[in-house]
């Protein structure tokens, strides 16, 4: 068919970029058009979203289609057949667009697209009604690059599920675990935030997980995955007027805001918080605003308010070991379920400050005297024992993997704090740790359940030669 070009409207739809090749000689004609709807316009479109369908549109098949496409890494997905009736306007266009992304937020372990997308799209203008349209897509990354990428990311997925959420049926408990994971494990991207040179990576689940590095739509994509995989019900909640994302959860059948972002002190403190953990919508309102309440279900369930009376009373100074929450009161250390409930006295613990878990352990510091000491309480055993005497004050204390690193007027200093060989922490080495490495054995290190603490000579592989190390190692 003939196309005439010889007029050139622009022409911009609130929050998208459109160039229409029209022809003003022929109205017969079928007219082209290619619309770009990036991260922002989504977010736009979420908060101005009435909830009305257009049901001339196959939702669920457009989003099948999609994900395939992206699965798939194709260029060019064409959805043509999923769509009747479809006038070609603002509402119709930012409909179809916005299933992109939601895509994106209901599977984002496909990180490696780019955060826009475009349809090109063709109309008749007798009828102004669509009779084709296609995504097309632009990957970060080429095919190779994607491929191992996404190796490294499942390989993070199975540690995480490995070392942290196996043999944990509770569904509030692993909440607790992924939320702990990744304050504990992911830094807000500051600097770049500031100078406003966030990259790519840092929006993915794989920049939170891989890199360790994310802003908050990287944090709510990696919980929301990790929350998929245990089957937790879980979303992702967007405000355009904060420029910001977090997530929402069902646990007991009730849906709460749970913003990991701002759990995660700036500048890094290596502390977890649980000041945005399960907050109800008046809660969320203190300081969240401008999301749109219609496409969400309702926050309103205020069955956690002993735990948000906890965390107002304690701020930054609870710890959770397993299913229990610690905090320090008036030189004794108290224990709570995980909703804040059944107040248990563990011990005598002097001027405790700071408290935060390892292990089966809570490690604090004992201001006590003028020096601080930094001390640990063994919940096992239920005795305390010192770790660090400082010359002068203790600023904070923190752990990453097995280090214990203290904040001292003196400098950073760092602590070894685990046994070698003690794979089950219960502070020996004994014929149960034996049966552990047994339950690994002959492993190698592209296994999807290794776990580099049963490889005690560093040769990548389980087996009898460990064992050896071990039993020479036996109380």
């Amino acid at each position: 068919m003939k196309r005439f070009l010889s007029v050139l409207i622009i022409i911009f739809i609130v929050g998208s970029n459109i160039t229409v090749y029209a022809d003003e000689n022929n109205s017969n004609d079928i007219n082209e058009e290619v619309v770009e709807f990036n991260l922002q316009d989504y977010y736009k479109y979420n908060d101005s979203k009435l909830g009305i369908e257009t049901y001339s549109l196959q939702k669920s098949e457009i989003k099948e289609s999609i994900y395939d496409g992206l699965v798939n890494l194709k260029t060019k997905i064409n959805i043509t057949s999923y769509i009747s009736d479809v006038n070609n306007d603002n509402e119709s266009i930012n409909e179809i667009l916005s299933l992109y992304f939601d895509v994106l937020n209901e599977h984002p372990e496909i990180f490696y697209s780019k955060n826009f997308t475009r349809v090109g799209y063709s109309y008749n203008p007798s009828t102004n009604k669509i009779t084709y349209i296609e995504f097309l897509v632009d990957y970060l990354y080429d095919e190779d690059t994607i491929n191992s990428m996404k190796s490294k990311l499942n390989e993070k997925i199975n540690y995480i599920q490995t070392n942290y959420l196996d043999g944990v049926t509770d569904k509030f408990q692993q909440e607790y675990i992924i939320h702990d994971y990744i304050v504990n494990n992911t830094t807000y991207d500051y600097e770049n935030y500031k100078n406003n040179t966030i990259p790519q990576e840092s929006y993915t689940v794989y920049g939170a997980l891989v890199n360790g590095v994310a802003v908050c739509e990287g944090y709510s994509k990696a919980a929301l995955l990790l929350f998929n995989k245990v089957g937790i019900e879980a979303g992702i909640v967007t405000s355009s007027s904060m420029n910001h994302a977090w997530n929402y959860v069902n646990i007991d059948n009730k849906y709460y805001h749970v913003d990991l972002t701002w759990d995660d002190p700036v500048p890094e403190s290596n502390r977890i918080r649980y000041n945005y953990f399960n907050l109800t919508n008046t809660e969320m309102l203190r300081d969240h605003y401008g999301w749109n309440s219609a496409i969400y279900p309702s926050f309103s369930d205020i069955s956690l308010s002993a735990l948000r009376e906890l965390v107002f009373n304690q701020g930054s100074n609870i710890a959770r070991v397993d299913n229990r929450l610690y905090y320090i009161d008036g030189q004794i250390l108290y224990s709570t379920d995980l909703y804040g409930r059944y107040k248990k006295i563990e011990a005598s613990v002097g001027y405790g400050y700071m408290p935060i878990a390892y292990k089966n352990s809570i490690i604090f510091v004992d201001k006590l005297n003028l020096n601080d000491i930094v001390k640990k309480y063994d919940l096992s055993s239920k005795s305390i024992s010192t770790l660090y005497e400082a010359n002068g004050t203790v600023y904070g204390i923190y752990t990453k993997e097995d280090i214990l690193y203290i904040d001292t007027e003196e400098g950073l200093k760092d602590i070894k704090l685990s046994i070698y060989g003690d794979l089950n922490n219960d502070g020996i080495i004994d014929i149960n740790d034996i049966a552990l490495i047994a339950t690994k054995y002959n492993l190698t290190s592209t296994s999807s359940d290794w776990n580099k603490a049963y490889d005690l000579n560093n040769d990548n592989i389980i087996d009898i030669f460990d064992l050896v190390i071990l039993s020479k190692k036996l109380s």
